[in-house]
């Protein structure tokens, strides 16, 4: 029951985001509302955003593979690109307090559109170079197109921490469906053109747009007064170093997904006080707390950060290099394609059904997560030794590229989403940092071993292949 004093507020300064003053200095501030779920649909395309080069590169396999024959190009890829991730990421989780992360964001944009451009003009179209310098140029491309999508996904965690907590799962949906449109788009291309050349600038070219539309959405959204009010409300909890209750009241993150009113109450004190500049401390000063702040982090959410490192080591370590590396020759070229449709379409469903059930114990959740490490052993059985593979056939590989999805998909998006309600809201867009920084370490350390796992496999040649895995049989 609001108290008499207190002025209600119309349904328009509601949407806006307007504030009144009560008789006795408060400060009533209304939480604007999502309309339409606007910002809702944005942070899926944030999700989309930062993972759509990664999928696109990988869904081009089988360009790739024809290009460079007798090469692990998809190694070289995966291990190029995550190790540029893990390196960003650690600068970033250390500068998250000093750089603007709407800026960076944008750089990272701006990176990873350009690198797209090159794949669908230069690699894909024009081909100026020989094969040898096409082959690091696509390296090169890998690595600055890790560097645009982690300072991107670095940033856009940090900030959806701060957000209600189905934004953040609107963006591992977008993840998911940045595989499943490259996916999409990469088969319908290949099915409909027979030459891969242009199938493959066409798909480049359609994940060019989808990123330039993902940029207008993060745009739109960050100057949203909905986006603004709940950084703001974080920013003002920082500032005041976690203060009581009765200073500032916020209620639930369930109740702020309907648009409801939060009574935001802070004394006249506290505005000259918030008003007055702060305090130049020394730079080591600085580091000490942001270090200090990171160790307190870890201290509360290791069974999640462990998790989703986990869970990458184990998927980096079949996925894209052992899962290309099976060989069918009745589907030809189709099979990379297949067995990487199949993981991407499979790791959405693995993030839809977190929607029933995300409420795991630590324990339980470190040991579910830590089952998966069998899929490591059973691919390897199904691509070695390359003439012969032990578990020969394409039902298995099918089946575990689905295991490897669903199981992912789930436990990647379980621990985002719990991770942050483990801590207050001041501290959540370090907690969105730190968590990232567990998953490119798991990314990295994960694509290290996928090359313990190709020694096994052994090279590709022409002498050890038991069928042209070139030719592109019909579907």
């Amino acid at each position: 029951m609001m108290n008499q004093n207190e002025t209600m507020l119309s349904s328009e300064d509601r949407d806006s985001g307007a504030s009144t003053m009560n008789q006795n200095g408060d400060i009533n501030r209304a939480e604007p509302k999502d309309k339409y779920s606007l910002v809702f649909c944005a942070s899926i395309m944030w999700g989309m955003s930062f993972l759509m080069p990664w999928t696109s590169i990988t869904m081009a396999v089988d360009f790739f593979q024809m290009t460079y024959p007798g090469t692990s190009i998809m190694f070289a890829i995966s291990i190029t690109y995550v190790a540029v991730v893990w390196l960003v990421t650690a600068l970033s989780s250390m500068t998250v307090e000093l750089l603007n992360p709407r800026l960076k964001t944008l750089f990272g944009f701006v990176v990873t559109i350009a690198c797209l451009a090159y794949l669908a003009i230069a690699e894909a179209w024009i081909r100026p170079f020989s094969l040898e310098v096409s082959y690091y140029l696509v390296l090169l491309c890998c690595l600055f197109v890790s560097f645009g999508a982690a300072t991107m996904q670095c940033n856009i965690y940090g900030i959806v921490s701060m957000l209600p907590m189905r934004y953040t799962m609107g963006i591992m949906v977008g993840e998911s469906l940045a595989g499943i449109i490259s996916v999409a788009t990469r088969i319908f291309t290949k099915a409909v053109i027979e030459n891969v050349q242009i199938s493959t600038v066409i798909f480049f070219s359609s994940s060019l747009f989808v990123s330039v539309l993902c940029l207008l959405a993060f745009e739109f959204a960050m100057k949203s007064s909905f986006v603004t009010f709940h950084i703001e409300q974080c920013r003002v909890t920082a500032e005041k170093g976690g203060g009581k209750v009765d200073e500032l009241d916020l209620e639930t993150t369930k109740s702020s997904e309907y648009g409801s009113i939060e009574q935001v109450k802070v004394k006249k004190g506290d505005l000259m006080s918030r008003a007055a500049p702060p305090t130049k401390e020394p730079l080591m000063i600085r580091i000490k707390k942001a270090l200090d702040n990171r160790v307190h982090i870890v201290r509360i959410i290791w069974p999640y950060m462990l998790v989703f490192w986990l869970n990458y080591v184990i998927t980096l370590g079949v996925f894209p290099g052992l899962s290309s590396e099976v060989i069918s020759c009745k589907l030809g070229s189709w099979m990379p394609v297949i067995m990487l449709s199949l993981y991407y379409v499979f790791d959405v469903i693995g993030k839809v059904i977190t929607k029933w059930q995300y409420d795991w114990p630590g324990f339980a959740l470190v040991l579910c997560g830590s089952a998966r490490v069998v899929l490591i052993p059973l691919f390897i059985l199904c691509a070695a030794p390359r003439l012969h593979p032990v578990i020969d056939g394409v039902a298995l590989p099918f089946i575990l590229s689905c295991v490897n999805g669903i199981t992912n998909g789930y436990f990647a998006c379980v621990v985002i989403l719990l991770a942050p309600t483990k801590v207050s809201a001041e501290k959540r867009e370090l907690v969105g940092n730190t968590m990232v920084f567990a998953l490119t370490t798991g990314l990295a350390i994960g694509s290290a071993t996928a090359y313990g796992y190709l020694a096994i496999l052994g090279p590709l040649t022409p002498l050890n292949n038991p069928c042209l895995r070139n030719v592109t049989p019909p579907l």
